[in-house]
């Protein structure tokens, strides 16, 4: 997965071929280069400044799933130098817990 950066600032997410081909219409496209060779060969990499960046999936947490649940953000956060998609903890309502009690008896 990459990510159009500028400045620090995230602009796009994910960046695909696709959008390579939006942003640079009257270029055509082989497959000598990857995305990012592709991209860096780009005006809007060399004389407008975006790069292209990597984003990896971050620490997955371990958690008791009768009381919280993991969520993943949808757009990535630049964490150490490293574009990440973050994933947290949240806790579940009482309501939520309740529910799940519910059913669990129920299958017994």
């Amino acid at each position: 997965m990459h990510a159009k950066i500028k400045d620090n600032t995230l602009i796009l997410f994910p960046y695909t071929h696709h959008s390579l081909v939006l942003d640079n219409p009257n270029t055509r496209y082989d497959d000598r280069y990857d995305l990012l060779g592709w991209f860096n060969q780009t005006e809007t990499h060399l004389l407008e400044g975006y790069t292209l960046e990597e984003v990896v999936e971050g620490d997955i947490p371990v958690i008791d799933l009768a009381v919280e649940y993991n969520q993943t953000a949808v757009q990535p956060t630049l964490v150490d130098g490293v574009w990440t998609l973050v994933t947290t903890t949240v806790p579940r309502t009482q309501e939520e817990i309740d529910s799940i009690a519910s059913v669990m008896a129920s299958l017994v």
